[in-house]
């Protein structure tokens, strides 16, 4: 089943630079939360990964990295960077909702993906993933923009903003996943594009 999404030409906007989305660094919130979380030493798949950046810097702290895209360009940059900074992390070409990993991950991290889904049942059926993709007690950690932002309402329907209510997203986690931390962050921090209001979600794999 096909699941609606604010795009659906992700490798044509990566080959044409069209993503408002991604940073030039990694996000600012990172690698606190992970180290508060996460052990290092464990493994942690990157879903939606794009250039990488998120990618190469769990690594740098010391955590086994593998970054999924469904954009071949993305990956192919996302390679690009991790060699030219020496950092050794696994990257693969994939829709995630069709990925096929062998192994079982202690911690998934998404900013940005899970808020590209334009309804609750492509919004659920991406955490059924994330929950299948991680180990026993394994911890999602997700980003996703905010409804809390002072969007003019017909901005947002118009330029596709994504944006998820905090009960939207309960909603979302529940039943597969304990909420361990629900707070309102920062999505980034380039001014007028990834400036905005986002949830900040650890939620837990129930057994």
């Amino acid at each position: 089943m096909k699941y609606e999404q604010h795009s659906s030409n992700w490798n044509e906007r990566f080959k044409k630079n069209d993503v408002p989305w991604e940073d030039t660094g990694p996000w600012s919130g990172l690698v606190d939360v992970l180290k508060q979380y996460v052990e290092p030493g464990s493994t942690v798949l990157d879903t939606g990964c794009g250039f990488g950046v998120n990618t190469i810097e769990i690594a740098k702290h010391g955590y086994h990295t593998t970054g999924v895209d469904i954009s071949q360009h993305a990956i192919k940059s996302a390679k690009e960077r991790a060699h030219q900074q020496g950092v050794e992390c696994c990257f693969e070409v994939s829709d995630f909702l069709n990925y096929s990993g062998v192994r079982r991950f202690d911690c998934v991290f998404d900013r940005g993906l899970l808020h590209t889904f334009c309804d609750q049942s492509g919004r659920k059926q991406f955490a059924r993933k994330v929950a299948s993709q991680l180990a026993t007690n394994g911890v999602w950690i997700n980003v996703s923009g905010n409804s809390d932002n002072p969007d003019d309402p017909a901005d947002v329907k118009k330029h596709n903003y994504p944006r998820i209510t905090a009960t939207e997203l309960v909603g979302i986690v529940e039943p597969l996943f304990e909420i361990k931390e629900l707070r309102s962050c920062m999505y980034g921090s380039i001014q007028g594009l990834t400036d905005f209001r986002a949830w900040l979600g650890v939620f837990q794999k129930r057994d």
